[in-house]
């Protein structure tokens, strides 16, 4: 098994990023929110781990991050970010490790009613600034958790030791331990010298070290090194560091007798995260169905509302046992919107892997969407763009037959206008129901 990297976070409440595609795992977020024992019955805290899947076939960056509870997918960062946090999720997962950070779902109803809402956020800092630059010791050192600013005093006179350190974006996290020393060679005081790999970068001023000492000494006294996050920001001609971390007064009980080394050591940082060598780990059509194979958990689950409620999720996304990735399929791109004809198509096409020989309706779908749903279930998209197909001109131009048609059709007694209605409400019927279709089917 990997061993997690944990991530650091402002708080244990802060959750702040938006996870994709919660609607098409409900099942795995039931299990999660169960396994947490949580007495809230809208919000579920948990731990995810987050898995960089290089060959995932749907990704047009090819930079997809799974978002996991054990071996179950919850979803997917969303595209436009995924990019900036791939570099760092890439070191982690090239490392044989697995990044960790805290989850919160937040669900409308009861957790086994038909049809809840469900929101699923993740806590990670901005871009950059969650894996460190540098590796911590190898042994014999505890973390301070990520906590408030505290600048560190006269870095430029380490210079020569933080140029190497500052990378090209200007600003990066690094690992710093912090040592009790005796300070100053006029006046003389005990307070808190920086390190950065052995090297001194500087100390922080008497106010500082006396909110901090208390913590080292403790610390110490177990044989620990103090080791904290640290932010430098630099250029070519000058450097300064910023701790992140908490004070002595805000640590708790699990903070003063921590984990001996809790964190794995990385591959040393690359500029060009294409250079990590990152495991697949897209799970595709491997995927587990949600009605083979139950676990322990699985069982701990199994209620008549349980049952009820995993039956009408299946026959809603499961498509020959495994879910279908509809969020990864239908992200929002610069083609043009398919016409009628085209989504048509599409439904035919694929309708024979769904329940009932119904697919869903993807009325908003763009053609390389369409391209995209029909590769998945392993049809040709060339006919897409065939036999009039692609034309919007020719759909109206039948569309305003079909209409002269029914009006021509309404003055015949009796049957003419009992068609014209049943007409009138199907198209009337189509276009609300189109407003209630759920993302990512829904207009975007």
């Amino acid at each position: 098994m990997n061993k997690p990297y944990r991530l650091p976070t402002i708080n244990s409440d802060w959750c702040n990023i938006q996870i994709n595609g919660e609607y098409y795992h409900r099942t795995e977020l039931r299990k999660a929110a169960f396994r947490s024992n949580s007495d809230d019955t809208h919000e579920y805290r948990f731990k995810v781990t987050l898995v960089c899947e290089p060959d995932n076939p749907y990704s047009k960056s090819g930079k997809a991050i799974s978002v996991r509870n054990g071996g179950d997918i919850l979803g997917y960062l969303p595209e436009e970010i995924a990019k900036d946090y791939y570099p760092e999720i890439a070191r982690i997962c090239a490392s044989g490790a697995v990044a960790e950070t805290a989850a919160r779902l937040w669900v409308s109803d009861d957790l086994f009613s038909p049809d809840p809402r469900m929101e699923l956020s993740i806590a990670l800092l901005d871009p950059g600034l969650n894996v460190p630059l540098n590796n911590p010791p190898s042994d014999g050192w505890a973390l301070i958790p990520y906590g408030k600013a505290i600048q560190v005093t006269k870095e430029s006179d380490h210079f020569d030791i933080l140029q190497e350190y500052v990378p090209a974006s200007g600003k990066g996290p690094l690992f710093v331990t912090l040592h009790k020393e005796r300070l100053g060679s006029k006046g003389v005081r005990i307070g808190v010298e920086v390190r950065l790999d052995g090297e001194r970068i500087g100390e922080l001023t008497k106010a500082s070290s006396e909110k901090l000492l208390p913590a080292i000494e403790h610390l110490e006294a177990q044989g620990l090194d103090t080791v904290c996050y640290a932010i430098i920001q630099g250029s070519s001609v000058a450097a300064e560091v910023t701790l992140r971390l908490l004070r002595a007064n805000e640590m708790d009980e699990e903070s003063l007798h921590p984990d001996f080394a809790p964190l794995p050591r990385l591959v040393d940082f690359e500029t060009d995260p294409n250079n990590y060598d990152v495991p697949n780990a897209y799970s595709g059509q491997a995927t587990k169905s949600h009605s083979h194979g139950a676990s322990k958990a699985d069982s701990a689950l199994d209620t008549p509302a349980r049952r009820e409620v995993t039956h009408s999720t299946n026959t809603t996304i499961s498509v020959l046992g495994p879910s279908v990735p509809w969020e990864t399929l239908l992200q929002p791109d610069q083609s043009k919107r398919a016409t009628p004809f085209q989504r048509g198509y599409v439904r035919g096409k694929i309708a024979g892997n769904f329940p009932d020989k119904k697919a869903p309706r993807i009325d908003f779908a763009t053609v390389d969407q369409c391209s995209n749903i029909l590769e998945y279930f392993g049809e040709s998209p060339e006919p897409l763009g065939k036999s009039g197909r692609g034309s919007n001109s020719l759909w109206w131009a039948l569309m305003i037959i079909l209409f002269l048609f029914v009006v021509m059709l309404a003055s015949v007694p009796i049957v003419g206008p009992i068609i014209s209605l049943v007409w009138l409400g199907t198209v009337i019927h189509h276009f609300l129901t189109r407003r209630q279709l759920k993302p990512p089917f829904g207009k975007r």
